[in-house]
């Protein structure tokens, strides 16, 4: 990894050179380019929709007098010149009549999800909650860590079950932090089951307990309260709704657990694939990681120092995942990136501690960690791409 951002910060230092020694920079490129359609390429937030071709201030005859500004983002790369000449006339002709800001244009005529609860649940009254059995929240709190947490640690699987879980109880599903954390665990849950069963794991559930697919006369049964929530659209939405309700009377706290909130949310926003709805969670979590991190957080006392900067990592994955493919402002959090350390997780579960997950074993789940930090180095480079190929040149 060090090579690597060895090699793309020589380029940095190479595309600042070119202003006050162009040949120089050519000197460095193997094949002819124009500095011009360099230049063009700096800013992947300035071309929205169908790019334009603008004139070329040096009219030069590499470019035929024109340039064209291209996005960075994934989903415009259908607008580049040499992919429009491979798509059907009518597939270009749909595209070029697409407005700008059209996914935003579309997610902002998408319907609010529902604040339901479901009727089965429903039934409890409002303090269905309580009544909820004990093994379905510790069924569901198991495939989260199977799935999600796994990939994205923004719990603490062992201060979860042995001090979050157990305050949300013990209160009996209070309107608090705690409480919400655990029901953005829970609605996560049913996408993991969810996940599982589409991807053929329905024995590997009911090996291990978590979900029985075979159908119960008994509609207060477990299996059939869990098989109601597995079947909202989305699923895991009661629990979801039970969160957001809660959400209002701790949302400008500047502390560890609503951070983590936020991150949930958008996770869970993000599966059920509303983009912005996620970004917009996102973004709330990163106004408080900035305050952490600039030291204008009331959490100074050297509490959860390894977690805090996981969140920030994930946060900022996050919202560079987002907003370079949307074309969405990003937040100053990436201004921290040499100040925050990379996490180690000396607070977190040991090997034995982890859930079981399919084809793999302890050993192999103790790896989790590795990956994640795959990730953090995976994101630093390809930021450091994007801003080498389309900002610093």
């Amino acid at each position: 990894m060090k090579r690597i951002e060895g090699k793309v910060d020589k380029n940095n230092g190479l595309s600042s050179e070119k202003v006050s020694s162009p040949t120089a920079f050519q000197n460095t490129i193997a094949s002819p380019v124009n500095l011009q359609n360099i230049a063009a390429l700096k800013s992947p937030g300035d071309q929205f929709g169908p790019p334009k071709l603008t004139p070329s201030t040096t009219g030069g005859e590499e470019s035929g007098g024109e340039t064209v500004k291209l996005s960075f983002s994934v989903h415009q790369s259908q607008y580049w010149p040499l992919i429009q000449k491979s798509l059907p006339l009518n597939v270009q002709g749909m595209l070029q009549e697409l407005k700008p800001y059209y996914w935003l244009a579309k997610e902002s005529d998408r319907q609010s999800l529902s604040p339901a609860i479901s009727p089965s649940l429903a039934r409890g009254g409002h303090d269905w909650l309580s009544q909820l059995p004990l093994s379905i929240v510790t069924h569901l709190s198991q495939a989260y860590f199977m799935v999600f947490n796994l990939i994205f640690p923004i719990i603490e699987e062992e201060a979860f079950f042995s001090d979050t879980l157990r305050r949300a109880s013990e209160d009996g599903f209070a309107f608090d932090v705690h409480t919400c954390l655990v029901m953005m665990v829970l609605a996560l849950g049913c996408l993991a089951i969810q996940a599982f069963q589409e991807g053929g794991y329905a024995e590997f559930l009911e090996s291990h307990g978590l979900f029985d697919p075979r159908i119960s006369s008994d509609p207060t049964s477990d299996n059939e309260i869990l098989r109601s929530l597995l079947q909202e659209d989305p699923p895991g939405l009661s629990f979801f709704n039970e969160g957001r309700k809660r959400a209002g009377f701790f949302i400008c706290e500047s502390s560890v657990w609503t951070s983590q909130y936020n991150l949930l949310a958008a996770l869970y926003f993000s599966q059920i694939l509303r983009p912005v709805d996620a970004w917009i969670m996102t973004h709330r979590a990163c106004v408080l990681l900035q305050l952490f991190w600039n030291g204008h957080s009331k959490l100074l006392d050297g509490n959860f120092p390894d977690l805090w900067a996981r969140l920030y990592w994930i946060a900022l994955m996050f919202e560079a995942v987002m907003g370079d493919e949307l074309n969405l402002p990003p937040t100053s959090l990436s201004r921290f990136e040499n100040k925050v350390p990379i996490p180690r997780f000396d607070d977190g579960p040991s090997a034995e501690q982890l859930p079981g997950v399919p084809g793999a074993s302890v050993r192999d789940r103790s790896y989790f960690k590795y990956h994640f930090l795959a990730q953090v180095a995976h994101r630093l480079i390809v930021s450091r791409l994007r801003d080498a190929l389309y900002i610093n040149c």
